[in-house]
């Protein structure tokens, strides 16, 4: 510290390495911190290890359809019995559903009348999905939405996510049906990536959400979850956003019908994704021309 290196004090060092009485580096190696055994979540069983978030499901498919939000029982059903006249016309075989496709826990919003109990709702629910897979769709895809989530804890812990999803499948169609526990999915579809979750967040401008996951994850996006329906890209124009409302019929929401509240008045809507191209249908004529599925 100060001193100057001379030449005797460096043949001193090489002679102190040429010995063993000197070794260079910074002596013991610092300990390693012990990695705590993992799994990845919903890809494995728990093995007393902490789960590791890392399996979110990547799919490819030129044409799907994107259909959320049933709200089962509480379904628009006729909009529901336009989906195979949809698939058809765009020659479509998949179908993703991304989240409520239950109703539900009953107590969440201090219903006023009966509401469908667990049972009745995984009722509806083994139907919808054989008439879906019945009227052409070859292959189904859920995720869970937080109506799906509110199912299982009225269950009280005693069922999962993976088992409230599972009960929902009709007998006969297993292989069919693909529910995953991650709320987000991500489709390739013609080289186009698309984000499709069933987000946490959710405004009264339908497209805000979708635009802030597009710059989140550099993709295009569908968002359902905030029962609005509309079409546009991001900030920056790089990226197609769609809201795609839901497949609920809104007259059997008793917290919106019952209560005169400043909420927002939601509306109906699916999504097509044909050859990388998003397409946003909804029960509105002046938005979907019906003719081409036949009519409304």
């Amino acid at each position: 510290y100060g001193q100057p290196v001379t030449r005797s004090t460096i043949a001193g060092i090489a002679r102190d390495i040429k010995s063993n009485r000197l070794s260079l580096g910074v002596g013991k190696p610092a300990p390693r911190l012990d990695r705590p055994q993992t799994y990845i979540y919903g890809e494995e069983e728990p093995n007393n290890g902490f789960p590791v978030f890392t399996g979110h499901p990547v799919i490819e498919r030129d044409k799907l359809l994107v259909a959320a939000d049933f709200h089962l029982p509480y379904t628009d059903y006729r909009f529901a019995e336009k989906i195979p006249k949809i698939m058809k016309r765009h020659k479509i075989k998949s179908i993703l559903i991304p989240g409520d496709f239950l109703d539900g826990d009953s107590r969440h919003h201090k219903h006023r009348v009966r509401r469908a109990t667990l049972s009745e709702q995984l009722k509806y629910a083994r139907k919808m999905l054989a008439y879906l897979l019945d009227e052409g769709a070859e292959e189904i895809f859920i995720l869970p939405g937080n109506h799906d989530e509110w199912f299982v804890y009225d269950t009280l812990g005693e069922l999962s996510i993976e088992d409230n999803m599972a009960l929902m499948v009709p007998q006969g169609y297993e292989g069919r049906v693909t529910a995953f526990p991650y709320d987000r999915i991500q489709v390739t579809s013609k080289d186009t990536v698309w984000t499709i979750p069933h987000q946490a967040g959710a405004s009264a401008d339908p497209l805000r959400v979708g635009r802030e996951l597009a710059l989140k994850f550099q993709t295009n996006v569908i968002t359902p979850h905030q029962h609005l329906s509309a079409y546009g890209w991001d900030k920056y124009d790089r990226y197609s956003v769609i809201s795609i409302g839901g497949l609920f019929d809104k007259d059997m929401f008793d917290y919106i019908q019952l209560k005169t509240t400043t909420m927002y008045n939601p509306n109906r809507g699916l999504a097509v994704l044909d050859n990388g191209q998003g397409i946003l249908i909804t029960p509105d004529e002046r938005q979907t021309n019906w003719s081409k599925y036949g009519g409304w």
